[in-house]
Order: C-alpha cells, then structure tokens, then sequence
C-alpha cells in the first residue's frame, strides 16, 4: 500500500489537499499562510506548523471559506505529524486532529464547508487504521493492533458513506438555489462526492491486506475495491488530479488480484510525458513490484533504476527499489557471500529512505528487512536493534522497550549472546527511565543471574539492585526481596566492582533494622583502600551501636563484644597490625570500640589502650578527635570503682572547654550504671566537672550556665539529695520554661517521689511536657507513658488504662515501636 505521496506521506493526506483544493479556494492572505505551512511540513517542522494554523483560527475575521482552510491544514499536519511518532505519542496526535474537527463542528454548527471538514475527520481515521497496517506483517501484531486498525477503518468508511448519503441529498437541493458567496457551489459540492468512492475503495484495500494472502475475504475486499475504482474513474475528467490516484490504487488492486497485465499496461501510461512527476515515480514502483510476480522475469541491477526525476525522488519507487534487493538476495544460495552483499547493500539502502523520506518510510523499510531475514540471524538483531535506537531518540519509549526485546530474543537466537545482553539491558533501562521500577528490576535480575559469569553480570544485578530498592519504599514484601538479593549479589560476585556499592546497601539495610552479622560480613568486601571505605565504616559502626541498643539486657554484653571483634578485624586485617597510616574512619572505629567496652563490657583497660596507640599513630590525630578520646579516657577512669579518687583528682587539670565539657557531663548522666554505688561515683565526678568548670572558668555564657545547672541538680538526684535536686530544677524550670529537657527533669524527679502530692505534681508537669511536645515523637511517648505511670500511682487505675489503651487502638496504634509494650505493661497493671 501506499500511504503518503505528498508532504512526504500518504494518499490521504494528498486527497485531503485535493479536496481542499477543488472545494476551497482561499483568499490571497490565507494563500501565503497555506504555502508556509506546507514548506514548514515539508521540513519536518511540525510544531512551528500548528502554531501558524492555531494562530490562523484564531483570526477574528476569517470568512467560512478560510476557516475550513486553517482547520483543514491544522488536521492535515497533526496527522502528518503523528505518522513520524510512534506509540501512544501517535494516537495523541491523531486523536488531537479528530478533536479539532469536533470542537470546531460544535462551535460553528451549520457550517458551510462541513462537508469538507468532515471528510477531513473520516480521512484522518483512514490514516490511523493505514499506518497500523502498512508498518508491518499484520500477522505479526497483536489483536489489539488488529482491533484499532480495523476499527479506524471501519470508521472511516461509515463516516465516508454518511457523507455521501448527505450529498446525495444536499447537491440537487444547492442546484435549485442560488449560490451565496460563501458556500461551496453545487458542482464544487459534486466533484467533492465523486471522490468518495476513492477513499472507500482504498479503505477496502487495506482491509484487505489485514487477511492470509490466499483468503477468500482478502480477494473479495480486493475485488470490490478494484470495481470501485473502475466506477470512479469513468466519472473524473482527465483534469481532475484524483484520476492518477484512483489510477494508482488500481494498478495495486489489480497486481493483489494477480491481474498482472493490465495493472502493467495501465502503470506504462502513468510513466509518460506530461504526467506529474511524483505520479510517474510512483508508478514506476509499481510497474518494478509486477516483475517480481513473473516466474521467468530477469530483474534489474537497483542502481539502474532512474529514481529520480527533476531532481525530485519518491519515498514510494525506495522502497520498491530496496524489495528488489531483498527478492534478488532471495534468489541467492543462502549464506552465500553474494547474498549477504546484496543484504548489506538493503540495510544501508534503508538508512537512506530513513535520510531521504523520514522515520515512517524507515519502519516500513525495517519491516521488509525483517520479514526477509530469519529471526535467527545477526541482521535480524541488528535491525531491530538499529529502530530501537532509532524509536528511543524519537522519544517512543514504549515502542524503543519491546523492540530492544526483540532483537534481545533475536541475538539469542542467533546465539550471539553479548548483543542479546546488551539488548535486554537498554529495554531494562527504558523501564526504569519511566519508573516501572519492579519490572525493570525484574529484568535486570534475570539477566545477570542467567549468565552470571558473563563480565556484565554483576553490573546489570547492581542496577537490579536499585530497582529494587526504589520498590521497596512501599512494599515489605519487596523490601525481603530486595534483601535477599543483596545477599546473593554478595554470594555471587563478591570480589566484581559492583560488590562494594551493593556491599555499602546491605549496611545501610542491615543498621535500619540493627542487624549486626550482615553489616559484618557486607563491610569485609569494603577494602580499606577503597573510596567507599569511610561510609562503610562508618556504617558498621552505626549498626554496631543499633544492634547493642536493640539487644536484650543478658545479651547486651556480648553484642558489644562481638562489634568490637569486628572492628578490630577492620582496623587490623588479617594479619593483626596496626594501620601504617591511620585514617579518620580508622580513628573513628577506635573511639566506637572504646565506647562500647566502657559503656557494656567493663573493660576500661583494654579501650584506654586502643585509644592510645590510636594517639601515637600517623598522621597525628585532630583536635576534635583527641578531644573525644579524652572524654572516653575520663569516662573509663570514672565508671571503674577502683579508680574513682584518681578519676576526681584528673578533673581538676581538664581544660575548661564548653564543648569538650559538655560532651563529658552528657555521656557520664547518659552512662549505664552498675548500681547504686556506681551511679553516686558518676555523680560524684560530675559535680566535680560542674565545680571544676564554674572555678576555672573566666566568665559563663547563659548556656553553659544552664548546662551546670542542670547536671548539678541531675548529680545532686542520683547522688539521693531529692530536696535540694527538687529546689534546683524548680528554680531552673521557672526560668527556663521552655526548656524540654529542664521541665522533663523535673517531672521525672517528682514521680521518683512516693507523696500524693509530689505525684500529683508529677502528673501535672507530664501532661505540660506532653502538650508542648510534637506528637508521636519520642519525648511526646514518653510524657504519655509517665502521665498513665503517675495515674496509676495515684490510685487512678481507670484513667491509666484508658489512656493507654486509646493510644495502643489509635492509628496508626503503637506496633513497630518501643513503646508498645510499656503501653501494654500499663494496661496490664490497670486491670489488676
């Protein structure tokens, strides 16, 4: 089929410009405005094109005559336009020019030039259907294609026959009327409607095409068309342009029926003398596509066939010319040098009809190419693979992805496996581009674990990998998912470049849920000369410190332990020795040990010790490090009972630095005490910091004031002084008010007491601290559990339990926090 002559595309659109042509005469200045659209269409530039027909349309003093002109050429070049897409961006396109035509009938109801508008709108559903059907084998689509492009023609046809039927009526009445100035004429209106066989008649050839070759209902869709030809050209004048249209699609009705001499004889009087240019290279093609129907018939050399004419060429004679080629190689011995010449010489005379005629001439050229090559064949794979690219810099993403898995299935089959690599990894990548990230995922997983030993392997699971955890931001069921296959990236390819990223993800994953082992065994795969050894230690140290918090009280201990095992394996390395040249992440994995050994295991020596050859290595430590190890070295002599005299004696020669000091009275008030005895020597070196630091300094900021304060009055509290603690943070809690640490110090001082009234107290300062706290945030949980603690002290049982229970059975209830079951605790005790 042939479905652009003019404006580079099909016989619609260049019935449309007769139509136009025949019905509508412009006026000078809609004239230009036409020549301008049609050289910007012929340029390709489209966009530029609608605007100057929008902007047309919008001229207030447009007769009805130049209305139907610019609405006419609107639909003409959106339709134009939509044959260089693809996809979804095609039926946009197509469906824009339809809803022009609709939104313009409703406007102007009754208008003259209906008639050619309507038209319009019938061919531009012809056009739909055609490219759907010319673009390729239809066998090969899909029956929803099938479905559309029946449906448009279908269409097509039952609005051409309403028009006719319409002008059957309308043309005797206009001839019994005077003509108004602005309204088609009733011969005007006539030639209008002797066209409409044509487009009928073509409407069933391609109907047609949609059937087996030697199907009954092919031939007799091919039979009515070619009579309806015949019909139709008895009517035209010899000057009626249409006559070499209808004389063309006669020719190919004809060559279908297998009436091959009088489809040759009519093709040798349209390549004549006098005929127009683009109708003799047209029939040209023809005549070329009648030889390849003879048994015996000697085919010519391609390059001596006269393409052109006046310098002009015809996307139409190309493509004949390049079914030459792909008839010749056929009769070639297969595989034989000759053949893949001549295939060689059809697939770069391919790219030139892309060159010459556009992206619609080229995938109907890549069509023909495949149909030629066996789909287990390196140039099927590479076509394909040619108008994927070719789709994908288009921008028809959909159309680029199933046609990269395509030549993916076709390289595979050919046994050519790094292409069908490559190939599936570009259509895996167009799915993540539109954030169809489960597929993709999907696809790049089975692509590395297919082959994992295939250097790429470990590259596409990587991107798999990603997909995966873009997924995972809202499915659990991804999310282990996402997990697994980490791991198994891992297994599979732990010394692959990619295992280091995937390596740095298994941490991040592993301290979200405090989960030690796998951060362990991830962060071993991250050498320390890697450029992702910082984050990983520092990853593992974070999951070291969740997965301590998270344990239970008997197993604390041995967590730390083991945290600290895996430290020292990162700083050491197999061998045992100590770093040559130290970097902060090896520093920072030394302050991290020492805190865990002070904090959980007791073991003050043995964290002094690294802290100190720590100091001794190179490069020498910064003073923000040094800092925070001389915090660790006082908190070590601080929390062993055996040295606390000596712990109150060092106090005194601590320089007096706020943040230094500060950091020191947090992390002691914070530190995990042994006992009674234990939390009164911590308080007793804190207030020996608290007095150190008043005596030494030169002068006090308002913070630091009120950082002694408070840890002052918190010793004083541990050191069992309630009264002189209570008298202290009420001081600080009236001129702090809005201090949440200070008020919630207080409250929690108060309910340490046993007397109703400090309890009451008590309840009173939680609820404050509660209602100037964000919900559900951690100190908002926390004054809540102290007010239903405090009410069941007071004898309040209902009211603790009722408290409790609502935030339990609010959404989203209190599950995958560490506040359900202190609230279940309070119901518990409630109900007793």
């Amino acid at each position: 089929m042939r479905p652009f002559s003019r404006d580079h595309f099909a016989v619609w659109a260049h019935a449309i410009a007769l139509a136009a042509w025949l019905l509508i005469t412009p006026s000078d200045v809609a004239a230009d405005e036409r020549s301008l659209v049609i050289a910007l269409r012929s340029r390709r530039l489209y966009e530029l094109a609608e605007r100057v027909c929008r902007d047309q349309l919008q001229t207030t003093n447009l007769s009805a005559r130049e209305q139907a002109v610019a609405l006419e050429e609107l639909m003409r070049t959106l339709g134009l336009h939509a044959l260089e897409l693809s996809g979804a961006e095609r039926a946009e396109k197509f469906d824009e020019a339809i809803a022009e035509a609709d939104r313009f009938r409703k406007t102007h109801p009754a208008h003259p030039f209906e008639a050619s508008i309507v038209l319009q709108a019938a061919l531009t559903s012809l056009a739909r259907g055609e490219v759907i059907v010319v673009e390729g084998a239809m066998s090969s689509r899909l029956p929803a294609q099938q479905q559309a492009a029946l449906a448009a023609l279908r269409q097509a046809e039952t609005e051409i026959e309403a028009l006719a039927a319409k002008l059957t009526i309308d043309i005797p009445q206009r001839r019994r009327v005077e003509p108004k100035p602005d309204e088609p004429t009733a011969d005007e209106l006539f030639i209008l409607a002797s066209h409409l066989g044509y487009h009928q008649a073509r409407a069933r050839l391609l109907r047609a095409e949609m059937y087996e070759p030697t199907s009954n209902d092919r031939r007799a869709l091919l039979l009515s068309a070619a009579e309806t030809l015949v019909a139709v050209s008895t009517k035209l004048t010899k000057e009626d342009p249409v006559r070499n249209e209808v004389a063309l699609e006669l020719i190919r009705a004809w060559r279908q029926l297998g009436e091959v001499a009088q489809a040759s004889e009519l093709a040798t009087k349209l390549d004549q003398e006098g005929m127009p240019r683009d109708v003799r290279l047209d029939a040209r093609a023809e005549a070329l596509r009648l030889l390849f129907l003879g048994k015996d018939a000697v085919l010519p050399d391609p390059t001596a066939i006269e393409r052109t004419l006046d310098g002009s060429s015809s996307a139409e004679l190309d493509l004949a010319i390049l079914e030459l080629m792909l008839v010749r190689a056929k009769q070639l011995p297969a595989s034989s040098a000759e053949q893949k010449e001549i295939a060689g010489e059809a697939a770069e005379w391919t790219s030139t009809i892309v060159s010459n005629h556009g992206a619609y001439w080229g995938r109907r050229a890549d069509n023909l190419l495949l149909a030629a090559l066996p789909k287990a064949s390196s140039g099927a794979s590479e076509l394909l693979a040619r108008s994927a690219d070719r789709l994908y810099l288009q921008g028809s993403l959909e159309d680029a992805r199933q046609a990269y898995d395509e030549a993916a299935a076709s390289a595979k089959l050919a046994g050519d496996l790094t292409s069908a690599f490559s190939l599936a990894f570009k259509s895996a990548m167009i799915d993540e581009q539109q954030k169809r990230y489960p597929a993709a995922a999907q696809k790049f997983v089975a692509l590395a674990t297919s082959d994992p030993a295939s250097a790429e392997a470990s590259t596409a699971h990587l991107r798999g990998l990603w997909n995966l955890a873009q997924a995972a931001r809202s499915s659990a069921e991804v999310l282990a998912e996402y997990t697994r296959e980490l791991d198994e990236h891992l297994r599979l390819w732990p010394t692959a470049a990619s295992a280091q990223q995937a390596a740095i993800w298994r941490m991040r994953l592993a301290a979200t849920s405090a989960e030690l082992a796998p951060a362990i065994r991830a962060s071993a795969l991250v050498p320390r000369d890697s450029d992702k050894a910082e984050e990983a230690t520092q990853l593992l140290i974070a999951c070291a410190r969740a997965a301590v918090i998270k344990a239970s009280a008997d197993d604390r201990m041995q967590v730390a332990k083991e945290s600290v095992a895996a430290f020292e394996l990162r700083l050491l390395g197999a061998m045992r020795k100590l770093p040559a040249m130290w970097s902060s992440g090896d520093r920072e994995l030394v302050l991290a040990a020492a805190e865990l050994l002070i904090t959980y295991t007791a073991q003050q020596a043995l964290a002094e010790s690294m802290l100190a050859a720590s100091a001794r290595g190179i490069p020498a430590p910064d003073d923000a490090w040094t800092a925070s190890a001389a915090r660790w070295q006082m908190v070590a002599m601080a929390s062993d009972p055996a040295r606390a005299d000596d712990a109150e004696e060092l106090v005194k020669r601590l320089p007096v630095d706020d943040l230094s000091l500060t950091a020191l009275l947090d992390t002691l008030e914070t530190f995990p005490a042994g006992g009674k005895q234990h939390q009164q020597q911590l308080a007793s070196v804190r207030l020996a910091i608290v007095e150190h630091w008043r005596r030494s300094a030169t002068s006090l900021n308002s913070a630091s004031q009120l950082t002694l304060s408070r840890h002052e009055a918190s010793a004083l509290a541990s050191l069992g002084k309630w009264e002189e603690a209570l008298v202290a943070f009420e001081k600080l809690a009236k001129s702090h008010p809005q201090d949440a640490r200070v008020q919630e110090a207080l409250a929690e001082l108060l309910l340490d007491s046993t007397d109703r009234t400090s309890l009451e107290r008590a309840l009173a300062q939680w609820r404050l601290v509660a209602s100037k706290s964000r919900p559900r945030t951690e100190r908002w949980f926390r004054a809540k559990h102290r007010v239903a603690t405090a009410q069941l002290r007071l004898g309040d049982r209902a009211g603790a339990k009722a408290l409790a229970s609502f935030l339990l059975a609010s959404p989203p209830g209190l599950d995958g926090t560490a506040w359900k079951l202190p609230f279940e605790q309070i119901v518990s005790e409630s109900s007793r």
